[in-house]
């Protein structure tokens, strides 16, 4: 997942959690990594976010950023709906997000959220169709 989002320049595996991890995520279901995105042509900002794979199939995420800026998401594969509200027999992503800051950052974080993820929802799509495993919408 770190690899599809288009604004990530590196990551790094963290061999521990950071001090910042709250006590429930220290344990070894939890992926630490070190994660250095670029906001624009001249700047770049390093974070630190931990990864979890849930017992239903979900991803769940949490990330600390500079300024306060904490992220909480879950990543689920649901079935689809047809425009009649029937199924389609698809699968669609769905993230949920508990976002945490300023409310003067709020705005440029949530935009840039929505675009980074709306390229890193459609690289997940390719890759799984590359697969042939799962048809996505």
């Amino acid at each position: 997942m770190i690899d599809l989002n288009p604004l990530v320049t590196s990551r790094q595996w963290l061999s521990s959690p950071p001090p910042q991890a709250p006590p429930q995520e220290r344990g070894e279901e939890y992926e630490w990594y070190a994660i250095t995105d670029r906001l624009c042509l001249c700047a770049g900002v390093t974070y630190t976010a931990s990864f979890r794979d849930c017992e239903d199939g979900s991803l769940a995420t949490h990330t600390f950023a500079p300024l306060g800026l904490e992220i909480r998401g879950l990543w689920q594969l649901i079935p689809a709906e047809g425009p009649d509200g029937e199924g389609t027999g698809r699968l669609a992503i769905r993230e949920t997000v508990d976002l945490r800051c300023g409310p003067l950052l709020a705005p440029l974080v949530e935009s840039t959220l929505k675009n980074s993820h709306k390229t890193l929802v459609k690289r997940f799509s390719e890759r799984v169709l590359t697969m042939g495993e799962v048809g996505f919408r």
